[in-house]
């Protein structure tokens, strides 16, 4: 047991690992407006609206409650004719999902409906109150089946926000501390016909080594950092001191990378993420659109497009397309999402309730044929058994 907490305590760190490759590596959006002209504050303006970016999407107050609903559909087409139908299959899903979270009261709900070729699939709920889960089949059993919750009450913690946010500044200060004019060059570009400013920063070993070092070296001396850490983690300081030295010191196996940002006019366009013969790209196509590609030796493997826009209610409507050039595989994921707060979670009756390990086998077997009855399964089913081993291919 102790060896399972180690690990999960051990997350934390690893964290803050994944969490300043993020801030290096991650440069999406209409977020970076550049207004400072040298090459070392213009990734010093990228970092910080990152960070801002992070704070307003994480560290927001939570509600009294709150209340949702998601849709999702798929669109997937490729030249193989056996992947072919297997994607007809899957286009016919849709799922929708309803959400809800009350704090105060300690209740949560999540509603489930699917279909299949506009023929209803299987609904669900799953209701929680007073330590226990209570999941209703539609259709299927008369009754809730109750689950025990093991350390309910963490499902309805605040966020510690402010030692979110002492972490995320930390980080902040630290990497722009770490960067150096010597690790940046800069060219004028053409790209469509438009002279754009090249800005790379030339993350080679020495660079790479001479960086983290320092990162990890200032995160060690910065005691709002290590406290807020540790409490989020549930380690001990001196522990974590002692892993962020031994990152900080450690010679990592480090494949070389140049990390470029495209401007014009100190508008973002593209960035570019360039190790070995591979490279990863990020481009503005328009508003709230964005493309991105990952090449082998100057050869698209994947590619596609990631576009999210809110609609006059509210709602979100989200895509994202991603395109495998070498099986010729597109697959298009469709989302729309709402949300609600301060809007009351209703208590559920589940007095006619029954746990879950007092369901017999008679009644799972019972369940069991009401599933194969549903005339959206049975289609669902007559589907994929006419492909046979055709689907096995698809995944080989």
């Amino acid at each position: 047991m102790s060896r399972l907490k180690s690990k999960k305590n051990d997350y934390g760190v690893l964290a803050v690992v994944a969490l300043i490759t993020v801030f290096l590596l991650v440069g999406i959006g209409g977020l970076f407006y550049y207004k400072l002209s040298n090459s070392k504050n213009r990734f010093r303006v990228l970092i910080e609206n990152v960070v801002e970016y992070l704070e307003e999407n994480t560290l927001k107050d939570k509600p009294k409650s709150l209340q949702g609903v998601l849709t999702l559909g798929v669109n997937g087409k490729s030249t193989d004719e056996d992947e072919q139908q297997l994607m007809d299959i899957l286009n016919k899903i849709d799922l929708s999902f309803l959400y809800g979270v009350d704090y105060a009261t300690k209740r949560m709900n999540f509603e489930m409906k699917s279909s299949y070729d506009k023929k209803e699939l299987l609904n669900s709920s799953f209701y929680m109150e007073s330590g226990n889960g209570y999941l209703y089949l539609d259709n299927l059993y008369d009754k809730n089946i109750k689950v025990p919750i093991e350390q309910y009450d963490s499902f309805f913690k605040l966020n510690l926000s402010s030692d979110y946010r002492t972490i995320y500044d930390s980080i902040e200060k630290v990497l722009i501390r770490s960067l150096k004019d010597d690790y940046f060059e800069k060219d004028y570009v053409t790209i469509d016909s438009k002279k754009v400013l090249k800005t790379t920063l030339v993350l080679n070993h020495k660079n790479y080594q001479e960086m983290k070092k320092n990162v990890f070296h200032d995160l060690v001396l910065d005691d709002s950092f290590l406290k807020s850490l540790s409490n989020v983690t549930g380690k001990k300081v001196s522990v974590l001191k002692k892993k962020l030295n031994k990152i900080a010191s450690s010679e990592d196996d480090y494949k070389e990378m140049d990390i470029v940002l495209y401007t014009k006019n100190d508008k973002f366009l593209k960035l570019e993420l360039v190790f070995g013969g591979e490279k990863i790209t990020i481009q503005r196509e328009e508003r709230d659109k964005y493309s991105y590609s990952y090449d082998e030796h100057s050869q698209v493997v994947y590619d596609g497009v990631v576009q999210a826009s809110r609609k006059k209610d509210s709602s979100v409507q989200s895509t994202f397309l991603i395109n495998d050039r070498k099986k010729g595989v597109s697959v298009q994921l469709m989302m729309t999402s709402s949300y609600e707060v301060n809007k009351k979670i209703e208590k559920k009756n589940v007095s006619n309730s029954i746990l879950y390990t007092d369901v017999t086998e008679e009644e799972k077997n019972q369940i069991y044929s009401k599933v194969l009855e549903n005339e959206g399964m049975k289609n669902l089913i007559q589907e994929f058994s006419r492909l046979g081993n055709k689907i096995n291919r698809v995944f080989d």
